[in-house]
């Protein structure tokens, strides 16, 4: 394509003002809920527990649980990963 066509312009011009972001985009409220269900374990089928009260708060304080091991289980191989990095350091 010819450099003067307006399209290739577009599609190839740089901005004249402003700045573009750097980094990953920002996370939305359902890239966050995604993640929480992903975390806690829970199906597909999710939705269709919530039906059921009492399963559903039964799945919900397991998954609060498995979430909490997880998070406690990465915090103790950060702080693994820490101390030997600092004893090869010495």
């Amino acid at each position: 394509m010819d450099d003067s066509r307006i399209p290739k312009q577009l599609l190839f011009g740089e901005l004249s003002q402003g700045t573009i972001a750097r980094g990953r985009p920002k996370k939305r409220y359902k890239d966050c809920a995604k993640e929480d269900l992903k975390i806690c374990d829970f199906g597909e089928q999710w939705y269709e527990e919530t039906a059921d009260r009492s399963t559903w708060r039964g799945r919900l304080r397991h998954g609060k649980e498995l979430s909490e091991t997880k998070l406690a289980q990465r915090r103790e191989v950060r702080q693994l990963r820490r101390h030997i990095r600092a004893s090869n350091h010495q």
